[in-house]
């Protein structure tokens, strides 16, 4: 189990996204983006196919991931919660409003990608000590 897809767009525009293995991840949230509401900071958890996209707004801002069902919702946002942390806090998310699609991939995929792998590590970690108690 891992986060399988992850981004950070405005409105309809991805900034920067990062995806783990095969899925159509991009045609569905492209349909998707544009009906999520900007206007207060929410939380959110749509189902598509076989995958929940977990979404937090947050001043205009889009964090979506991806996650099979079982692998809950905790830590899809406690993913989100640290992704939207580290992306505030440097200068991208000034950039933000102007920034064209995909402009941040080089900044900012590296993050994506070692935050979704820290998360499966994480998983995995758990799961051991689970099967080592019974």
């Amino acid at each position: 189990m891992t986060i399988a897809y992850s981004l950070v767009a405005r409105g309809g525009t991805i900034l920067v996204s990062h995806q783990i293995g095969d899925g159509s991840f991009q045609a569905i949230v492209h349909s998707m983006l544009p009906n999520i509401p900007l206007r207060h900071s929410s939380k959110t958890t749509y189902t598509s196919e076989s995958q929940l996209f977990h979404v937090s707004v947050d001043n205009g801002l889009i964090y979506l991931c991806s996650a099979a069902p079982e692998f809950g919702r905790f830590i899809p946002f406690a993913f989100l919660n640290e992704i939207q942390k580290q992306f505030s806090s440097g200068s991208l998310v000034a950039r933000a409003p102007e920034a064209r699609e995909h402009e941040f991939q080089r900044d900012f995929e590296p993050i994506l990608a070692a935050q979704m792998v820290l998360r499966f590590i994480e998983c995995a970690v758990v799961a051991v000590h689970i099967a080592t108690k019974n």
